[in-house]
């Protein structure tokens, strides 16, 4: 059993190894390599509807094991839904949001922590950062990081770091 620091090293080593990958065969393959072949991430995606559908493919292409949903698709939220519903049922199934929603979210968040709920997690989109990029944060997040290190908290994508 890895100690919390032990997770903490292979957790930075993973980051530093994607900072340098320059392509998704590359990533998937570093990924590979440091990611215990039986251990499989618990995360799973919820596109909001404002994100672009193609967002769930690209994700995909990087790691097919990777649950990605979007509002809309069977089993996930219809279109329209509520944001404060959406937290709920991301709740109830485990999933982390996705979502451009910088303003509303935050407010809808508290609201949701106040009332005793949680989340799994918020990650909120960067419009600078392109859809190749945005896929590959998403898969190295599902990847590094344990389930439960994102609970009740929003983040800004990237949360990576890059060495340059």
């Amino acid at each position: 059993m890895e100690t919390e620091c032990g997770l903490n090293r292979k957790r930075i080593r993973i980051r530093q190894l994607f900072g340098y990958a320059k392509s998704a065969k590359n990533m998937e393959r570093y990924a590979t390599i440091l990611k215990p072949k039986n251990v499989m991430s618990t995360r799973k995606y919820l596109l909001d509807e404002h994100v672009n559908p193609r967002l769930k493919r690209a994700v995909h292409q990087r790691n097919p094991e990777i649950v990605v949903w979007c509002i809309g698709d069977p089993g996930a939220p219809p279109r329209g839904t509520l944001d404060p519903d959406i937290l709920l049922w991301c709740e109830a199934k485990g999933f982390s949001l996705v979502t451009n929603n910088r303003t509303s979210m935050p407010v809808h968040l508290r609201e949701h922590l106040a009332a005793g709920r949680h989340v799994p997690g918020i990650f909120i989109l960067n419009d600078k950062m392109s859809m190749g990029q945005t896929a590959e944060e998403l898969a190295l997040i599902w990847g590094a990081t344990e389930p439960d290190e994102y609970v009740n908290l929003i983040k800004f994508l990237p949360v990576s770091f890059r060495l340059s």
